[in-house]
């Protein structure tokens, strides 16, 4: 009875490439070797080619199947036969195809951040308007201030010193924007309404005079 040797039971190979199968036979004596497919016998055409090699110096033969372009029908079990007068033996083999696997694609995402820092305001700009001062703080919270006069609308505007906690404050006296003084009012800084009042003073005691002579 003849004997089969594979060597290997699976093979794969990608789509539309051309693979081989092989199978050793060894029988004495020799008789019919064969690949079958699907249970019908694989023969030489523009699809296949089968090849029978002997083995020089022994009873051993090679059946080879050549299978061009492979699509996805060609791909299952193969069934390689020998018989002689003392029987028939067969061993399958597996063609499967090949699928190249692929590394998922990694996206990288680089975020910038801009910072803008404003400069710090000059001196004397967070009082607008008012006097340019030089001022120093020392560690136990003290405030020094040196202030130059400064104009607005065309006026001068005195100097002005620093408390304790650092506020502008202005001297007694000073105007405001308003018109009012801050200060005492002088006797210069009398209007008509303060001469009114005198000349009817003066009328009232006239009038009291007269009467009582």
């Amino acid at each position: 009875m003849p004997e089969i040797s594979l060597p290997t039971k699976r093979i794969s190979q990608l789509r539309g490439k051309d693979t081989i199968l092989e199978c050793m036979v060894s029988a004495h004596p020799q008789g019919q070797a064969m690949w079958k497919f699907h249970g019908d016998q694989i023969t030489s055409n523009n699809k296949y080619s089968v090849n029978i090699y002997p083995q020089i110096g022994t009873d051993m033969i090679t059946v080879s199947l050549h299978i061009r372009k492979l699509e996805p029908g060609d791909f299952g079990k193969y069934n390689c036969i020998a018989s002689n007068s003392l029987g028939q033996t067969s061993k399958k083999m597996m063609l499967s195809e090949f699928v190249t696997r692929t590394k998922p694609t990694t996206t990288t995402t680089t975020t910038t951040t801009t910072t803008t820092t404003r400069p710090a305001p000059a001196s004397g700009q967070d009082n607008p308007g008012g006097p340019q001062a030089d001022r120093r703080v020392h560690p136990d919270g003290r405030v020094e201030g040196r202030s130059r006069e400064n104009t607005r609308g065309g006026q001068s505007v005195p100097p002005q010193s620093l408390d304790s906690n650092g506020r502008w404050q202005r001297p007694p006296g000073h105007r405001s924007e308003s018109g009012a003084k801050t200060g005492k009012i002088s006797g210069a800084s009398r209007g008509p309404r303060s001469t009114v009042i005198i000349f009817v003073t003066a009328l009232a005691g006239v009038v009291s005079v007269l009467f009582l002579s």
